[in-house]
């Protein structure tokens, strides 16, 4: 045991020097600066709600622990996993539950048929299906945004109350132009149903989705598994189902703690057709995000991420070399800042259009 421990230890080390200097100190300085500033903005919110504040920190400190024992996480990765599921959770408990069900899912999803997808890309590309910092904030940057402006502009939970303007804690947010907090809570929605999507999408697509084909120029080409900008029937369906079972995780959340309210109330617990109709009306619009959002990602990623063939392994690469033919898009972004770009244009398009529709 002795001996085993001893070895995890030099694993790490030679681990942590293999790591860039950049990351380091992204993870070593950067980290305790997110902590400092998020708990200085939220402290008055924090102090309000002590119990909240604990179950929330505690809950998503034990899923990062086991996402990194069970390797779905590295430690920079579980470390950063914190801030984001906390900050979610303690916005809204319907927050919690789209952003658990993400996080089983993809980790899933990401190990299924895993020899079959490494198979046709380049090592650089092989994490073991572990997160690290960088794709936990690209993929989480967005709806953790969002829960902070649905925290700072008055959201109430789950119950669906709201404080006034006047009521809001800052005075520099209530000198800014007020947005409802429903906008940051669709956009919580709506991010993580974009990134489960294209989680969905590139996972199944790669594992049993066939030849892919470009939705770039030239459009319909067929091209190798792991193309960036390439398609496939099995994923663009997966890419409906992933961000349907994100809507499908909000409105059941609403609808059990309604429930228990209702019952810890004495009211009784009645169920009725409108709640059914919610369920299909979030997993229809959250399905179509997911879509968008696996659709749009694909966009940029063949426009402005490198794809090019190995001439002797044979596999895609994202990196030019000599060695490599080039297959698609430019080499400006890598995955993680396509992953960021792209839910983020689907989020703020989504909630525009559902503002405007509410004008």
């Amino acid at each position: 045991m002795i001996e085993s421990k001893t070895n995890d230890g030099l694993l790490y080390l030679i681990s942590m020097q293999n790591n860039t200097t950049k990351e380091v100190l992204t993870y070593l300085i950067f980290l305790p600066i997110l902590l400092g500033v998020t708990g200085y903005i939220f402290g008055p919110y924090y102090a309000k709600d002590l119990f909240h504040f604990t179950v929330s920190f505690v809950l998503t400190l034990i899923i990062a622990v086991y996402g990194y024992k069970r390797k779905s996480l590295s430690i920079d990765g579980a470390m950063y996993s914190v801030i984001v599921g906390h900050t979610l959770t303690f916005a809204n408990a319907a927050f919690f539950s789209c952003l658990i069900t993400f996080f089983l899912t993809g980790s899933k999803l990401t190990k299924y048929k895993s020899a079959k997808k490494f198979a046709n890309l380049e090592q650089e590309h092989i994490t073991g299906g572990r997160r690290t910092y960088l794709q936990v904030l690209c993929n989480g940057l967005v709806s953790t945004i969002c829960a902070m402006g649905y925290i700072l502009y008055g959201g109430q939970g789950i119950t669906g109350a709201h404080v006034s303007r006047k009521q809001l804690q800052y005075e520099f947010i209530a000198r800014l132009p007020y947005i409802h907090p429903v906008i940051f809570e669709l956009g919580v929605v709506v991010s993580l149903a974009s990134a489960c999507g294209d989680t969905w999408a590139s996972e199944i697509g790669s594992a049993i989705g066939g030849v892919p084909r470009l939705i770039i120029r030239p459009f319909g080409k067929p091209v190798p598994v792991g193309t960036n900008g390439g398609v496939t029937l099995y994923g663009t369906i997966a890419s409906f189902m992933g961000g349907g079972v994100i809507g499908i995780a909000y409105v059941l959340t609403g609808i059990i703690l309604n429930l228990y309210m209702s019952y810890s109330q004495g009211t009784g617990i009645s169920l009725d057709l409108q709640g059914v109709y919610r369920v299909f009306h979030f997993f229809a619009f959250a399905g179509i995000v997911g879509f968008l959002g696996s659709a749009v990602d694909s966009l940029i990623g063949g426009t402005f991420q490198y794809s090019g063939i190995n001439d002797r392994t044979n596999k895609v690469s994202e990196n030019k070399s000599e060695c490599t033919q080039h297959i698609s898009g430019w080499d400006i972004l890598d995955n993680n800042m396509v992953n960021l770009v792209s839910i983020a244009i689907v989020t703020v398009a989504v909630c525009c259009v559902l503002y405007k529709m509410d004008q």
